[in-house]
């Protein structure tokens, strides 16, 4: 079997706070293969765009990986230091982050900005390095892209803005591309040309993709993998046909509940939805962290928290029910 691109190992993240330590990812595991999409899936507050901060080297202060590897191409980032990281990002890994108005840079032009990260990372001269700004304008598909090298952030549609961070994260030709929700705050018809335009750069430059999404239609469209968090843990992993087909932790079922089935032709098919919050992760017991919205949980669900079992080859989960 081919090597994996990334390996996320037993990772686990931890906020320090007055009272102690708080995890805010446990024991995480999961790898990604060249040329794969993986998708990590999940609510807001489950731990998803945590993981590619933890990824990229990127956690805020007094966040940090207690335990586990990141391994890069066999190169752990976890242990790598400033000078190592600065070199990687933006050259073999890049992240699109959730925002472009606040990811770029409003004080310089987009030319400059895609130019910069070529500078850097292959030595290019201005010149050339705006030259080849504008051909990365032209592959995101960017309308009239001479005139967009000049013009600043707020001066773009949200869609531009979007298919801007994407020049730029690719400018390199990265192993690995991270997408934190890179389709939020874009409106449907914009958000299936960004789906199109990733997987197409996908396709044509051989990398690999992480999709982070709260969004199980973008799961179903672009993923080959899935990896579903709940309160900074992996509940489930699984193929994404398979999971689509047969979830089997409570909460996959709920977030696939809540699809709306196009097929049926029903307009007034009532969704179903998870009752309850995401939980304080400071105040987690020794039980899985779902078990207070799962209307399958037990006594011995809140009293020990469930090992990741295996179902199916390549599809696993950790739920005491499954």
């Amino acid at each position: 079997m081919t090597a994996p691109v990334l390996a996320v190992e037993g990772v686990t993240v931890e906020r320090q706070a007055r009272s102690g330590s708080v995890r805010i990812l446990r024991d995480l595991a999961f790898t990604v293969q060249p040329g794969e999409t993986v998708a990590l899936v999940g609510e807001s507050g489950c731990g998803k765009s945590m993981t590619a901060l933890a990824i990229m080297g990127l956690l805020p202060p007094r966040i940090r990986v207690a335990a586990g590897s990141i391994r890069l191409d066999g190169e752990d980032l976890a242990r790598a230091d400033a000078r190592t990281l600065n070199r990687i990002r933006g050259d073999r890994i890049s992240m699109i982050f959730q925002d472009p108005m606040t990811a770029l840079n409003p004080v310089f032009t987009v030319g400059e900005q895609i130019a910069e990260v070529l500078r850097v990372h292959r030595g290019l001269s201005p010149a050339n390095a705006l030259a080849r700004a504008l051909d990365l304008l032209k592959a995101v598909d960017i309308s009239d892209p001479a005139h967009r090298l000049r013009q600043y952030p707020h001066e773009l549609s949200g869609g531009m803005r979007q298919r801007v961070m994407i020049a730029m994260a690719v400018a390199c030709e990265p192993r690995l591309l991270i997408a934190d929700e890179p389709t939020t705050a874009l409106d449907v018809t914009v958000q299936a040309q960004v789906f199109e335009l990733l997987r197409d750069l996908k396709r044509r430059l051989g990398m690999a993709l992480i999709l982070i999404t709260h969004d199980m239609g973008a799961v179903a469209e672009l993923a080959d993998r899935a990896v579903v968090m709940y309160a900074g843990r992996a509940v489930e992993y699984a193929p994404v046909e398979e999971l689509i087909r047969a979830p089997c932790h409570p909460y996959t079922q709920g977030l696939i509940g809540c699809i709306p089935d196009m097929e049926s032709g029903d307009a007034n098919a009532e969704l179903t939805e998870i009752p309850g919050m995401v939980p304080d992760l400071a105040a987690i017991g020794p039980g899985c962290a779902f078990a207070d919205r799962c209307g399958l949980a037990d006594a011995a669900c809140r009293a020990e928290l469930p090992p990741v079992m295996e179902r199916a080859p390549g599809h696993r989960v950790a739920c005491w029910k499954a």
